[in-house]
């Protein structure tokens, strides 16, 4: 008697195991499938936007730095680096004790009266 309530004990833990493992696995799967859902979405979304022609002309100007023809593009740079060596070399700016944000402040009164 002792020897069939171990094997059904074990028959038990081997059948539960198995329970678990086939749980994890379609769990796995349940992720899979929201993460392909998701990916499906986003791909209609951009088919979508590139039927819109501003959205053709926001993406060209963002990633291929595009302008149209009687446009003029101010740059401003993030990095203090650039925006001082852009301040001593191109830049109408000679007060070297502004901030970087009101160098670029001033350069655009400047660019802005340069247009009159």
């Amino acid at each position: 008697m002792a020897t069939a309530v171990v094997w059904l004990g074990a028959s038990v833990y081997k059948i539960q195991s198995s329970v678990n493992q086939v749980n994890k696995e379609a769990d796995n799967l349940k992720q899979k499938i929201g993460e392909a859902e998701n990916s499906i979405a986003e791909n209609d979304q951009l088919r979508e936007n590139i039927k819109n022609e501003s959205y053709l002309e926001q993406l060209a100007r963002l990633r291929l730095n595009f302008k149209k023809p009687d446009e003029n593009v101010v740059f401003v740079y993030r990095n203090q680096y650039n925006a001082d060596a852009i301040a001593n070399s191109q830049l109408p700016i000679t007060n070297s004790e502004l901030k970087w944000w009101e160098k670029i402040w001033q350069w655009t009164v400047e660019l802005a009266r340069s247009f009159k």
